[in-house]
């Protein structure tokens, strides 16, 4: 609703709306300069809104039958619609392009408001997320007459639209408490069809189980992500973690294209968004900045950044049959104090011991014994091997040790064992846990309104989670 108030708003009408209490979005509504009121008495209609000839009253499910307001307006014979009802009327009004489907519609809508909104061509988008690079579901233009309309199939509300295109990405059986069965439900997206305006164009998943019932003059095209089709991509490849591939036309091939988001199905989605933003005149270059610059839906394709280094290490050296012994003996203590530590830990006492819950350790009392140095580079190391003098951070003597190291922790440390007795080998067992700190980082954005309708976007990152530690067992 707020989206309409908006475009309405931005189209020159005089606009109010009603709402129980304030919120964030009301006060954004206000703020640019669209009356909101509180109160659900009859007299706080403003005067000029008590005409009935000349106001259209839009009215959500979230509106009791019994509120004051909607029955003044029901019994004036105002005219009463809902959103989807709207909706129709603009895509009559403009040229509406409407996707449809089960899953995917709204990542596709959103790719191809945006290919289409960056382009020369531009257009004006109702988005069932919010777009990332715009921070907002609503995209206005004052340059063209393309409409972006999600259409949703619940309730059958896409029945109202009045689509110049359409997109239906799946058709998968579901609101069967609408529907009562899937046959119900794909005659619903058949129906659909049957609404494209004559001159119009239907792009439709290869594979997905519909009869189109196209009028005269509407063309169908057929997309898939590598199943062939009129439109589909080809050479889908990762090079340094983004995802490139090649988009095929009926007649063009745009190559080594960079999706700005994630995940392989939005190569499907990127190819049906790319095949209306291509029939409608938006030019490879345009679509190439456009796939690559898109960020993706909020709290959908949020890239999310991760940053980690060890903080600490702490170890465990032990020799022969006694030390092993003894660490049995240390595991079985720390299961039956902390059962539940010991799973989230991995059942492990020395990660116990790295995180503090763990103090001391039981300790072989005879066995053979072993010198232990802790180096802290490769060449050190070689050093040691060496018989020469060496760097070392840690060091200690006897059956078994343990200890914690905060000093060097990041690259590669070195262990140094030596055997002084030289007529019997020795079994030495080491163990090792380090703790990790993870900062996570998520780009936010910043929105900087112009005279015109458009937004511009500024990224900029900062921590949004507090730092976990995470202990590592290494056997």
């Amino acid at each position: 609703m707020r989206a309409l108030a908006r475009y309405f708003h931005t189209k020159g009408y005089e606009v109010i709306g009603y709402d129980r209490t304030p919120t964030k979005l009301t006060a954004e509504l206000q703020a640019e300069g669209i009356a909101v009121n509180f109160n659900e008495n009859v007299d706080q209609i403003p005067p000029k809104f008590t005409q009935s000839a000349s106001t259209l009253v839009v009215m959500t499910p979230a509106i009791p039958q019994n509120h004051p307001q909607l029955i003044y307006f029901q019994d004036n014979n105002f005219t009463i619609q809902k959103r989807a009802q709207v909706l129709g009327n603009i895509t009559r009004q403009n040229k509406g392009i409407c996707i449809a489907g089960t899953h995917g519609k709204t990542t596709t809508s959103t790719i191809a408001a945006h290919l289409l909104y960056q382009s020369q061509v531009s257009c004006n988008a109702f988005l069932g997320g919010i777009a990332n690079n715009y921070n907002t579901n609503l995209l206005l233009s004052n340059e063209s007459n393309l409409v972006v309309i999600e259409a949703d199939e619940y309730d059958r509300s896409f029945h109202q639209l009045s689509p110049y295109m359409a997109v239906i990405t799946s058709a998968d059986p579901d609101h069967l408490d609408i529907y009562d069965n899937a046959d119900a439900f794909r005659e619903s997206f058949e129906h659909f069809t049957s609404l494209i305006r004559t001159g119009g164009v239907l792009i439709m998943r290869k594979g997905i189980d519909i009869q189109p019932r196209l009028q005269k003059g509407v063309k169908l095209f057929t997309y898939s992500m590598e199943d062939g089709g009129d439109f589909h991509a080809e050479n889908i490849r990762t090079v340094k973690g983004d995802i490139h591939f090649d988009f095929v036309t009926p007649n063009d091939r745009i190559c080594d294209l960079r999706l700005g988001v994630p995940a392989k199905i939005n190569v499907e989605n990127s190819v049906a968004a790319m095949a209306l933003a291509w029939l409608n005149g938006v030019t490879a270059e345009e679509l190439r900045t456009g796939i690559s610059s898109f960020s993706g839906i909020y709290r959908r394709f949020n890239l999310v950044y991760k940053t980690k280094k060890i903080v600490s290490c702490v170890y465990w050296i032990g020799v022969g049959k006694e030390a092993s012994e003894a660490w049995k003996k240390n595991v079985s203590i720390f299961k039956n104090l902390a059962s539940g530590a010991a799973t989230i830990l991995g059942g492990g006492p020395l990660a116990g011991f790295a995180i503090g819950t763990v103090a001391s350790f039981i300790m072989p009392s005879i066995g053979e014994d072993v010198a232990y140095w802790l180096i802290p580079d490769y060449k050190n190391s070689q050093l040691f091997l060496a018989g020469k003098t060496f760097m070392q951070f840690d060091k200690g003597k006897g059956i078994a040790a343990y200890g914690k190291n905060t000093r060097f922790t990041q690259g590669s440390f070195y262990i140094g064992l030596l055997n002084d007795n030289k007529f019997q080998d020795i079994d030495a067992n080491v163990k090792i846990s380090v703790i990790w700190e993870i900062s996570t980082y998520e780009d936010k954005l910043s929105i900087e309104k112009k005279i015109t309708p458009r937004f511009e976007k500024k990224t900029f990152s900062e921590p949004t989670i507090i730092t976990d530690t995470i202990p590592i067992l290494c056997y």
